[in-house]
């Protein structure tokens, strides 16, 4: 009898190690493939298939960790739960992956689990806010004409907001300019690293240097999710991503950490696009916070733009006499500060003696010029009421219809200024004839436009260029060069209009006349052969619809005319 009650025991004792065993193994493979435990690896794909965008060796404390992440969580729980102290140095290196495991794991936490240059460091930041920043496109570059992202972190210690710190994830170029830089950007052959840098640097690199605004999202994270943050920041340091311009930039980074950083899964359907666009990552990582909180920081071209429309005539002609004769001892103090900010901005060649003077004389004038400042606190988020980049959508042109796929189109969708560019933007059409065909009736290959407008004192040149092919005919590159002209709501576009292929060589004038408005976007091309005229409404930002057409001046007839169903993803 004795023996088979410690039988019974025994086979109790085996069946609760056993279940607890069992309830660990389960709890492991759960937390292995939670959003938490994979986006701080930055790990693609699916279960079995796992592959971390982190390039560093020496990030995994798993041999195979690179592409297994039960096996990353499971090295990370057998160092915690050794008998030996880990050292102090050790955990530093490894705080963010030790911490988000005892987090899960309480039971395995010790009295030296602890890095007190990270408490030091976090202490002292003292962050209460975390917000996503979106500079807007730089106009002169088409290549960041769909913005830039990072983090600011903000602190109400810090007595002016540009003494917070901010987070930006960007290339290592080094040196390279050119064909070099597109083409190793392009291939993923530069490292991409997060740096931790003044708020103010950032500022002067995008904003002030570039004439790029500043759009602010508060994330609304909790305590916890802080200092998740500044865990993985502090944890990562060293290390590196491989930098590709299309997916694994700026944007595709940051979202995946935001995502982390809020729990929850990315979204798949974006994954599957060839690329990743700030502004539609802003729109993204936007729609996870529920209560959205907006700040605006204007560049000092637009506050530039917006002082000179509360200058008199009077004071505009007093600045341009300056601007030719150098001759400022009749400026106000009012038209001091206009003059003193444009040479900042916009004058070539820069005189520090000349400037020295002009600050002189402003200091002597001890009066308020009155200028009204832009609204820079909770502007209404225009930015989330933009359409996404990629466009789906059917047409019909008389009695044919056809269907309209753009991977990266801004046409008729504009910002503050007129940038576009676009890529791979296809258009079919099934004709009417007896024998029903489908055709290949345009591609948009790649075209960009960067459009600064002419001011009270600067005519700077606006460009663009493009490459297509039309109506199964040709391949035809184009060229525009002209000045943009602003008035109200209205932008004219003079320019001389090149065009090379097998049935045009030639330059012609042409102008296009834009207008923007709450009802409707509309554009004029009075062009050699024929005049155009878009519209484009979206009534939500993924739903539009766009209307064209053509009058062909020659024959003095209506050639096409087509509406279009869009939708944005």
């Amino acid at each position: 009898m004795k023996i088979l009650r410690v039988w019974l025991i025994a086979i109790c004792l085996s069946t609760t190690v056993w279940s607890k065993e069992s309830d660990l193994a389960i709890k492991i493979t759960q937390f292995a493939r939670s959003p938490e435990w994979l986006g701080h690896f930055f790990y693609d794909g699916e279960t079995d298939r796992y592959t971390s965008l982190v390039e560093s060796s020496y990030y995994f404390l798993s041999k195979t960790g690179k592409y297994n992440p039960e096996d990353e969580l499971r090295e990370t729980i057998r160092r915690l739960s050794t008998v030996e102290d880990i050292a102090e140095e050790d955990y530093c290196r490894y705080v963010g992956r030790f911490e988000l495991v005892l987090n899960w794991f309480p039971e395995y936490r010790k009295s030296t689990h602890t890095c007190k240059a990270f408490n030091e460091w976090q202490s002292t930041l003292s962050i209460d806010e975390v917000r996503l920043s979106f500079a807007t496109g730089f106009i002169k570059n088409p290549a960041s004409s769909f913005g830039h992202l990072f983090l600011k972190l903000v602190s109400k210690k810090q007595k002016a907001e540009l003494l917070n710190y901010g987070i930006n994830f960007s290339a290592q170029t080094g040196e390279d300019t050119g064909a070099i830089y597109a083409l190793k950007g392009l291939i993923g052959q530069y490292r991409g690293t997060f740096t931790f840098l003044p708020y103010h640097q950032l500022i002067k690199d995008y904003s002030d240097l570039e004439g790029r605004d500043i759009w602010e999202l508060d994330l609304k994270l909790d305590e916890f999710a802080r200092m998740r943050l500044l865990r993985f920041i502090y944890e990562f340091d060293s290390n590196y991503i491989d930098y590709t311009f299309a997916n694994n930039n700026c944007a595709g980074i940051l979202e995946r950490l935001v995502h982390y950083l809020q729990q929850r899964p990315l979204n798949r359907l974006r994954e599957l696009k060839p690329w990743t666009i700030p502004l539609e990552s802003f729109q993204e990582m936007a729609s996870g916070v529920d209560l959205q909180t907006y700040y605006f920081i204007p560049s000092l071209k637009t506050q530039l733009a917006f002082m000179e429309t509360q200058l008199t005539q009077l004071e505009k002609q007093k600045i341009k006499y300056e601007f030719q004769t150098r001759d400022f001892q009749y400026l106000s103090g009012r038209e001091l500060d206009y003059v003193i900010l444009d040479r900042k901005l916009n004058r070539i060649n820069p005189d520090s003696n000349y400037d020295l003077e002009l600050m002189k004389a402003r200091s002597r004038i001890n009066v308020e010029t009155h200028f009204k400042e832009l609204n820079k606190s909770n502007p209404k988020a225009e930015l989330i009421e933009t359409p996404k980049t990629s466009v789906l959508g059917v047409y019909k042109m008389g009695s044919d219809f056809g269907v309209e796929v753009g991977f990266l189109s801004e046409r008729l969708i504009y910002g503050r200024n007129l940038s576009e560019i676009n890529i791979l933007n296809f258009r079919t059409q099934n004709t009417s004839t007896e024998k029903k065909r489908s055709m290949l009736k345009d591609v948009e290959i790649f075209s960009f436009l960067a459009g600064e407008s002419v001011d009270f004192l600067h005519s700077p040149f606006s460009y663009g260029v493009g490459i297509f092919y039309r109506d199964n005919l040709d391949i035809v590159a184009e060229g525009n060069l002209g000045v943009l002209l602003k008035k109200d709501d209205w932008l004219f576009f003079p320019k001389m209009h090149a065009e090379a292929g097998k049935r045009h060589n030639r330059i012609v004038p042409e102008i296009d006349i834009y207008n923007f408005s709450a009802v409707v976007n509309s554009k004029l091309t009075i062009g050699h052969e024929n005049i155009r005229l878009d519209f484009f409404r979206y009534f939500k930002p993924t739903m539009g619809i766009h209307v064209v057409n053509i009058y062909d001046t020659g024959r003095r007839v209506l050639t096409d005319t087509s509406l279009s169903g869009l939708i944005f993803f």
